[in-house]
């Protein structure tokens, strides 16, 4: 549709210049903080990795597919009262503190502790692929947040240490024929499955989200249909 086109194109214009200038985003909780991110992802730190696995899902409802109150160390799970989860993530992309949920799956203890509020498809490939983390040598990074429809991210690279951790991505539009609309918003849930057996979740930690795409990055859009 030439209309359609013609938006996402003026959209994605109007948003480069904010996007270029985008930082590594804040994540809730004391023992999280924020990292500015190279906006050139040609030129990542010399302690960067691809050595990494990805699942997705995407899914055009906001409805949290993991509860925003999961915490994989409680044995509870962190989520006793389901009328204590708000109802959607925020869909405001340029509020940092919000967009992203973060959590580190370390044993198998955590990953059993996961329930799904709901199962849209999809949900059965990203257990599947949970199921198959081998803790001894791997951690899973398990990140919800709102990503505008017409987008879709990109892993461009990791760093990790011993207690760091830090995900570089870069947002691009989708291909012309995706079925969207430029004022939606999708729920976007990323699984990365990195080879660092984290001992306890690192406390410092951050995404960062670039305008500048390598023809190489890792697809995270979490399907093209979606």
């Amino acid at each position: 549709m030439p209309a359609l086109h013609r938006s996402r194109r003026s959209l994605l214009a109007a948003g480069a210049a904010a996007l270029a200038s985008a930082a590594a985003g804040c994540l809730d909780g004391q023992s999280s903080r924020s990292r500015t991110v190279n906006d050139d992802p040609s030129h990542p730190p010399e302690s960067a990795t691809t050595d990494f696995a990805i699942e997705t899902l995407r899914d055009p409802s906001l409805d949290p597919i993991i509860p925003i109150g999961f915490d994989p160390t409680d044995p509870d799970g962190g989520v006793t009262d389901s009328s204590d989860v708000p109802a959607t993530p925020t869909p405001d992309l340029a509020d940092r503190r919000l967009r992203n949920r973060m959590w580190f799956i370390l044993e198998d203890a955590h990953r059993d502790r996961l329930r799904f509020r709901r199962e849209p498809e999809g949900t059965d490939a990203l257990r599947s692929f949970l199921t198959a983390i081998d803790f001894d040598s791997e951690s899973v990074v398990l990140i919800q947040e709102p990503i505008a429809a017409c987008y879709e991210l990109s892993t461009e690279y990791v760093e990790l240490e011993d207690d760091e951790f830090h995900a570089s991505r870069c947002r691009k539009l989708r291909p012309a024929d995706a079925a969207c609309a430029v004022d939606d918003r999708h729920l976007l849930v990323t699984a990365l499955r990195v080879p660092q057996a984290y001992e306890s979740s690192p406390s410092g930690m951050g995404l960062g989200t670039s305008s500048n795409c390598r023809p190489e990055s890792i697809e995270t859009n979490g399907g093209d249909d979606a």
